[in-house]
């Protein structure tokens, strides 16, 4: 475990490398605000409705939602609306799909989270040319408030968002109004009514205000679709990156994630050295990611909620490799040969939409039967021969070990002229640097301009939209050594690390001065006390721990506030 501990927090150091905002494309969040107009930059909203609902009017013209209702979760917010987090509970939003023919992935690409009482917004969204997800917050997110738009903390996003990939719990989705009936009618008596922000507390619920489904079970989809994305990204790196990987790797793995997704027809040759490489990058079946999915559980304890989290539920805790297939080390070539192919096509459906695998069947022509050799097959499959048909087995379950040493054997197969061979003439054509992640742009944009077509002319989520770091509105704050009151330097020495430069959880510690701080620490003292007598602060990762002595000492402090 020790060893495991050690090889994550490589991890996600490695990860967290560089700076929170991203240098080269942006978040989808940030694509859709310059393509909807909205400005979240510091200036104060005029408009009459509160900035929530409007917000996911406009993103409805873009994509439907999933949605949950969470009182008591794990987020960073999960204490912004103590004691009253039934009343105002976290909504989350999913987007799902893709709206008016817009020909852009929407599943597991933006994710959203809103706690009313913190008057902050919690954005996740990936960003296309970086190929990871930004971390984002609005700040001052009310009705006639001064929204602004920063990146977070990435290190501090990744305690929990292990891999950089956005997470949810296993089913039966307890902590979600949807599917825990008691939390239900809890959280509809203290709001006096069954829907929040006109989403329904239910499962059956539906909403008069918004295209959304409150479905928990859809959202954790959503999620594992987004884990999935960075794991096929890290595969893509990983597998052509093997010794046995063959001079052409990415061109034939992106060959294969198209034509498994056009074509059921059967399958072209894939050389034995790209099986290999499969089989030696993620054999076992995981991708080197923390697992997206943590533990379920429920926030009920004695018919009331309780503010508790167990330690066992924490989800900075660390986590298992996400399992992405079925283990393959001692696969014969025919199973091996499998379940690449069903890895391929699921490769291919997390990068390209399905309306660019109907544009890409355009060049699929009407498909003459022949009688081929093993060798005639081959050389009609690979990419230099100046052959004009490209041809696959009809049977692909023919694909056993024989089919790599006796090239004389007779096989049937479906062939096209022209078609596909130009089309895979194409991706072959394609410059893919080592260095470089899966950017369905880049290759779209290529492919039009090797066939000439302009299919992929207008596509979203592919240039770099500059961040200004200089308009974040930052908070004064005073450091330990500024501090002269000996009531407040034991909690600038255990709770600054959490509560001081950061904007979530609530700074209490930023202010501009000793009587401001102490005033924002009684404000807040009921919640503190809890939390310290719950042991559930300072957190375990905490940089100093704090014994027993020390704690009661903290609380007398609180006490005489």
């Amino acid at each position: 475990m020790r060893l495991y501990f050690l090889a994550l927090l490589l991890l996600l150091q490695g990860t967290a490398k560089g700076e929170n905002a991203p240098k080269v494309g942006a978040s989808y969040f940030d694509y859709l605000l310059e393509e909807l107009d909205i400005k979240y930059d510091g200036r104060r909203l005029n408009g009459k409705t509160h900035p929530f609902p409007s917000l996911l009017k406009k993103l409805n013209t873009t994509s439907p939602f999933f949605t949950a209702i969470i009182p008591f979760g794990r987020s960073l917010q999960k204490m912004a609306a103590y004691p009253q987090a039934l009343k105002f509970p976290r909504v989350l939003v999913a987007t799902r799909s893709d709206k008016k023919g817009m020909n852009r992935h929407m599943d597991g690409r933006l994710f959203i989270a809103y706690v009313e009482p913190s008057k902050k917004l919690e954005v996740i969204s990936y960003n296309p040319v970086a190929a990871r997800y930004e971390f984002q917050i609005v700040d001052q997110f009310f009705h006639g408030g001064a929204p602004q738009i920063k990146y977070a903390d990435r290190k501090l996003c990744l305690r929990c968002h292990q891999g950089g990939v956005p997470i949810f719990a296993d089913g039966d989705w307890l902590e979600a109004t949807a599917f825990n009936h008691e939390l239900r009618t809890l959280t509809k008596k203290a709001m006096g009514r069954d829907h929040y922000w006109g989403i329904p507390l239910s499962r059956e619920g539906v909403s008069k205000e918004f295209d959304l489904l409150p479905r928990p079970e859809r959202f954790d989809d959503m999620t594992h679709a987004g884990a999935m994305l960075i794991a096929h990204q890290r595969a893509w790196q990983k597998i052509c990156a093997h010794p046995s990987a063959p001079r052409q790797c990415r061109q034939e793995l992106l060959s294969w994630m198209i034509l498994t997704n056009v074509s059921d027809k059967g399958m072209p040759h894939v050389s034995p050295a790209l099986l290999e490489a499969f089989r030696a990058s993620i054999g076992d079946g995981t991708i080197d990611i923390p697992d997206d999915h943590i533990p379920d559980y429920n926030p009920l304890k004695d018919g009331k909620l309780d503010y508790q989290l167990p330690a066992k539920y924490d989800p900075t805790r660390p986590r298992k490799p996400m399992v992405i297939m079925v283990p393959s080390q001692n696969d014969s070539l025919d199973i091996l040969y499998q379940k690449f192919l069903t890895f391929s096509r699921s490769m291919g459906k997390s990068i390209f939409t399905q309306q660019d695998f109907d544009i890409l069947k355009l060049f699929m022509e009407p498909w003459e039967n022949k009688t081929l050799s093993i060798r005639e097959w081959r050389s009609r499959n690979n990419y230099q021969s100046n052959s004009k048909e490209w041809c696959v087995l009809e049977n692909p379950e023919l694909a056993k070990t024989f089919i790599y040493q006796n090239e004389s054997s007779k096989v049937k197969a479906s062939c096209q002229t022209r078609g596909l061979r130009g089309l895979f003439n194409g991706i072959y054509a394609l410059k893919l640097p080592r260095d470089r992640p899966l950017i369905r742009t880049d290759i779209l944009h290529s492919l039009d301009k090797s066939m000439k077509t302009s299919h992929w002319s207008n596509l979203c989520c592919h240039k770099t939209i500059a961040y200004k770091a200089k308009k974040e509105k930052r908070l004064s704050r005073l450091n330990s050594v500024d501090i002269t009151s000996k009531d407040l330097k034991p909690f600038f020495k255990y709770c600054s690390e959490c509560h001081l430069y950061q904007d979530l959880p609530m700074p209490f510690l930023a202010g501009n001065s000793e009587l401001e701080i102490k005033t924002q620490i009684k404000i807040r003292r009921e919640l503190i006390m809890l939390r310290l007598k719950t042991k559930q602060m300072p957190p375990h990762f905490a940089r100093l721990q704090i014994s027993a002595k020390e704690r009661r000492e903290l609380l007398k402090l609180l006490k005489k506030m």
